[in-house]
């Protein structure tokens, strides 16, 4: 809820709001007191994955004008983007806040759409249901459809992306729709560790999202050992409490 009050991480103020809005607002001089800090950009990969026409593109990254772009600010580790899900937008602009801290944003607990894509996903890895799957799926971008001026935009599988009509090109099809509807939700790194695939994806120099990322972003990340980086270690005080095998590599 908005409240005028906050402390930084003290006592019951911190718990009435959320640092999102500021933590994620551009570091335009243009938004005045309103600016935030720029955390959490979203990437030129992620941008790209959209299909072309997708409405849910400018609802989900934020383009600054190329003016905008100037600032060493805005341009962190590569990427003028900011993550439009979480700084907030109203009537076009970014309202003031009551207080850094405070933002009329519900916490996204869960989501029809995650719901529906991880039936999807089920019904197909499952083996019960391509059709089930489908059905799913299509819910989800016919939602997305209806978005749009364009009733062309965003056809049902198969028919994008060079997609056929097989279980192989469907699981992509499902991954690729888990991506765009869901970005800078939270979920994209649980669905890597999922699909065993986060080290092909991750890795800086092997990965393909990892190798094709900014040179500024590469210079900040760390090698992904697979086996090891899809999991944290076990912190030694809860393993002291409860004696458990430390998580591998670790």
């Amino acid at each position: 809820m908005s409240d005028p009050t906050s402390d930084y991480g003290e006592g019951f103020g911190f718990t009435r709001g959320t640092f999102g809005p500021i933590l994620t607002r551009p570091r335009l001089d243009s938004m005045g007191a309103n600016k935030g800090w720029g955390w959490n950009h979203p990437t030129q990969n992620l941008y790209d994955e959209f299909e072309a026409g997708d409405p849910r593109l400018a609802l989900t990254i934020g383009v600054p004008t190329e003016a905008e772009q100037s600032s060493e600010e805005v341009n962190y580790l590569g990427s003028p983007y900011y993550n439009m899900k979480t700084c907030y937008i109203e009537k076009g602009s970014f309202p003031a806040l009551s207080h850094d801290s405070r933002g009329p944003l519900n916490y996204r607990l869960v989501r029809a759409s995650d719901v529906l894509l991880m039936f999807a996903e089920a019904a197909l890895e499952s083996g019960k249901s391509l059709t089930d799957a489908k059905e799913a799926l299509e819910l989800v971008r016919a939602r997305a459809r209806r978005m749009s001026d364009d009733p062309t935009v965003l056809p049902a599988f198969p028919g994008y992306m060079g997609l056929s009509d097989t279980a192989d090109d469907l699981r992509k099809a499902i991954r690729h729709e888990r991506r765009v509807e869901l970005a800078m939700e939270g979920h994209r790194w649980f669905d890597l560790v999922r699909w065993g695939i986060a080290a092909q994806v991750m890795d800086k120099d092997n990965g393909s999202y990892g190798k094709n990322e900014s040179d500024e972003a590469r210079a900040e990340m760390a090698s992904f050992v697979a086996g090891k980086h899809e999991l944290f270690p076990i912190p030694a005080e809860e393993i002291a409490l409860n004696p458990m095998a430390q998580n591998p590599g670790y």
